[in-house]
């Protein structure tokens, strides 16, 4: 399977109101990012355990099990939020090098000229840009390295990140 999949994901517009004033309420304890950015990673990267995102969090696994044609659980998941000039630097998900291990990105708000999702196969020279808009879900291997362009819109980008873990004897 070639990576990383690009996809739809609706969720609804009343309940992503309420998701983003969590976040909104909350980011500024977060600041963590390159640039202007926050996330809640390294204090909260287990949203799917909480009661009000777990309707995401099973949207979001429903939607993986679906593409990927397999079995799992979600293993973290937490929310980046890039205001203007900022960006996500480049990186990997999979330290323990699982074979296993799929990451992601749902992009819960993605304004015009807020940046886009940048990858780097590792037998590619370039890195490679992937066009992305709201709703859109990322899905790929966790050992590809990926970054984001920076935000030059005077708007949020909101991101949710997650890591899930593939069964593998399904």
């Amino acid at each position: 399977m070639n990576f990383p999949i690009q996809s739809k994901l609706y969720i609804n517009p009343v309940y992503k109101y309420f998701l983003f004033e969590y976040v909104r309420k909350n980011m500024y304890s977060h600041e963590n990012c390159a640039g202007n950015s926050y996330s809640t990673f390294e204090c909260e990267r287990y949203l799917h355990r909480k009661k009000l995102f777990q309707k995401m969090s099973k949207s979001i696994q429903n939607k993986i099990e679906t593409l990927l044609e397999c079995k799992g659980y979600m293993h973290s998941m937490w929310f980046n939020v890039n205001k203007e000039g900022s960006k996500t630097s480049l990186h990997h998900h999979n330290n323990q090098k699982a074979t296993n291990k799929f990451s992601g990105a749902y992009y819960f708000s993605k304004p015009k000229k807020s940046g886009n999702f940048i990858f780097c196969h590792p037998h590619d020279s370039q890195p490679t840009k992937l066009k992305v808009k709201t709703d859109d879900i990322i899905i790929f291997n966790a050992s590809l390295m990926h970054e984001t362009e920076v935000n030059i819109s005077n708007k949020y980008r909101i991101v949710c990140g997650f890591n899930y873990m593939k069964f593998q004897y399904f």
